[in-house]
């Protein structure tokens, strides 16, 4: 069974939402901890074919049809994701293809060491 934590980041975007927004994603959390293979869900690892977030343990979310979050996997037994962004498809798009990986400690988004 996999753990969801969210980040202080996520529970301020989560805060911003539209509360229609806020109601289906807490909705699509509940589903994605009875059953993540659900394919409402499209849970998935995500990959960057644009040199962005594209680390191994990175996820990623559908919550609506225009909504996504994005989390980063800190532990493997007990499997544990960080949650650490929720928003529109666009914004989704911009932190999905940055040159940033998550950094669980500190919170927030660190650019990548080469």
């Amino acid at each position: 069974m996999i753990k969801h934590r969210r980040s202080i980041e996520f529970k301020e975007m989560f805060a911003r939402l539209p509360q229609h927004i806020q109601k289906e994603a807490t909705e699509a959390f509940k589903l994605l901890q009875e059953n993540p293979a659900n394919p409402i869900l499209h849970f998935k690892e995500f990959r960057s074919s644009g040199g962005g977030i594209h680390n191994d343990g990175t996820f990623s979310v559908r919550v609506t049809s225009n909504y996504r979050a994005l989390g980063t996997e800190v532990n493997r037994n007990p499997q544990t994701i960080v949650w650490f962004f929720i928003g529109d498809h666009s914004a989704y798009m911009k932190v999905a293809h940055a040159k940033t990986t998550y950094t669980p400690k500190s919170g927030a988004a660190r650019p990548q060491k080469r």
